[in-house]
């Protein structure tokens, strides 16, 4: 207990010696070319912890819980491969391009990714990006360029800006990013980590950004949200922040927060001699995720490797074990999963673990249907997409391929509209891609375009006829046929099937049809009689 009461007391001496003024941010207490920052990770922080906002507050995260450490190096763009992009630059970060599961399903590999900044005495940029694409160097060059800082940094401060900047995608199409940062001193006062205990101000930085991929066989782009608020404190003469806080609200890395905090190397907690990496982070459970050791070889290399992975809803595959050095996994449930690898040595042993680090998502799932699937030649088929997993585009395909798409609609349309300008049976497949991959249906002999002899709407008013044109509550059919061998079926203007009551008489040539549930629109009624079929339209008003 008298220690419990002691380290309260210091820490609020520590807390009481510094000034009940704000602090100013200036160039000078930023990182320089060449800095090393070592931070340690942590998942104590929650949402509500973030709300605390205003003039001369206390943050205390001294309990925060440590996950990982690691280091950070401010490069001189020298010694990137994208000097002849750079040169002008402060210095570069390593960084990443996380397109998820789309890269793979669209042959685009990012690697080796940098981001540049510019510090001067008036501001900190970001100037661009720097990445290897199919293993060739490339320049992101940001126009306008993206203000991360504008100082002085004094409590109170609000600036905002545009940032755009694309590059060319050798022999595939182009890749962009966009979008507005808004930054503000939202707080000043006390923060205390396992680090220590600093007088400094809070920066609050939205950002709402979009990725696009343009590919030249595709004729829009793929767009991919990348939202984000980036929460840091900052003290003087630091160079780094001394907390940073991301809070993610969906996309490619999904919802959730990442910590990490300045601090310093510990030895006796982190040796940092078992590391790891995985080919993707975020996934599905169709996805295979391939983890690499990369442990330090000191001076031999590991003689055995343990992974443990929790929860426990995964399967090993490919002949891989949990004693493998690398492993390769299916998770059969969403949600995020922690990986720890224990790697021993000719005289020891070390392991390293990092929790949440595996997000596993629903993927995309392919569906749709048809308004007519036995149409006539050169009838006009409505084909509804309702895919799950929020598609981004789309892609259709038709077997034979004797079709043509009309409305102002093609193969890369949502909800198509086609022609079948051929007799026979089509088979329809629909690929969909999102963020973390992509799914096709196929549904075989789906349209049966046969010589039926089928009439146009407008050449059945004899044989047929609904009215009244618009109606109420009931609707009136009339044949001059009997039709109680014919299916009948109801479609609204999605081509979503719905029942209604029907009151035939006894020859089944009228009948009064229930419409009095239904919302104010257009309808249809689909009769196939005798391998006939005709689709009449309605309106309710």
């Amino acid at each position: 207990m008298k220690k419990i009461l002691f380290s309260l007391f210091s820490l609020l001496l520590a807390i009481l010696a510094f000034s009940q003024t704000p602090i100013t941010i200036l160039n000078a207490d930023m990182p320089r070319v060449n800095d090393t920052l070592r931070y340690s990770t942590s998942s104590s922080i929650t949402a509500a912890m973030l709300t605390q906002a205003g003039a001369n507050q206390i943050w205390n995260f001294s309990n925060m819980v440590n996950t990982g450490q690691d280091i950070q190096k401010h490069f001189a763009p020298l010694n990137t491969p994208y000097v002849l992009y750079f040169s002008g630059a402060t210095y570069g970060l390593p960084d990443n391009i996380n397109v998820g599961g789309l890269g793979g399903a669209l042959g685009i590999s990012f690697s080796d990714v940098y981001s540049f900044y510019k510090n001067t005495a008036g501001s900190s940029v970001m100037v661009g990006r720097g990445a290897k694409v199919q293993g060739l160097p490339i320049g992101m060059q940001m126009n306008p360029k993206d203000t991360i800082y504008k100082f002085p940094l004094d409590f109170g401060d609000v600036d905002s800006c545009l940032f755009k900047g694309s590059f060319n995608l050798p022999t595939l199409g182009s890749f962009s990013q966009q979008g507005k940062r808004v930054s503000s001193v939202d707080a000043w006062g006390t923060i205390t980590t396992p680090y220590g205990t600093f007088s400094c101000i809070r920066i609050k930085a939205v950002i709402n950004e979009t990725d696009s991929i343009l590919i030249t066989a595709i004729p829009f782009p793929i767009a991919i949200p990348n939202n984000r608020t980036v929460y840091t404190w900052w003290a003087k003469g630091e160079r780094f922040p001394i907390l940073e806080v991301t809070v993610t609200s969906g996309g490619l890395a999904g919802a959730g927060i990442t910590t990490r905090y300045k601090d310093r190397f510990r030895p006796e907690a982190f040796v940092n001699n078992a590391r790891f990496t995985a080919n993707k982070f975020v996934g599905t459970y169709r996805d295979t995720i391939r983890f690499t050791d990369q442990s330090k070889i000191l001076p031999a290399p590991p003689k055995s490797w343990q992974w443990t992975i929790t929860p426990n809803t995964f399967t090993y595959t490919a002949g891989t074990s949990a004693t493998s050095q690398n492993p390769q996994v299916l998770f059969s449930t969403i949600g995020l999963y922690s990986v720890r690898l224990r790697v021993v040595y000719e005289g020891g042993s070390d392991d390293t673990l990092r929790s949440n680090c595996i997000n596993i998502q629903a993927g995309p799932v392919a569906r749709f249907g048809a308004d007519i699937t036995k149409p006539s030649i050169g009838g006009v088929v409505s084909f509804t997409d309702s895919s799950e997993g929020n598609p981004t585009s789309w892609l259709w395909t038709f077997s034979p391929n004797t079709v043509s798409y009309v409305g102002s609609t093609f193969p890369v349309s949502r909800n198509p509209k086609v022609v079948f300008n051929a007799l026979g049976s089509y088979t329809v497949s629909l690929q969909i891609t999102n963020a973390l991959g992509n799914n096709t249906q196929v549904k075989t002999n789906y349209i049966g375009v046969f010589n039926t002899s089928t009439k146009e709407i407008f050449d059945l008013n004899k044989a047929i006829k609904v009215f009244p044109v618009p109606a109420k509550s009931i609707l009136n059919l009339q044949s001059e046929l009997s039709l109680k061998n014919a299916e009948i079926n109801f479609y609204d203007i999605l081509g979503k099937e719905f029942t209604t009551a029907i009151d035939w008489n006894a020859n089944k040539t009228a009948a009064k049809i229930d419409i009095g549930n239904l919302n104010k629109g257009i309808y249809f009624i689909k009769i196939v009689e005798s391998g006939k079929t005709i689709c009449r339209k309605f309106v309710v008003d």
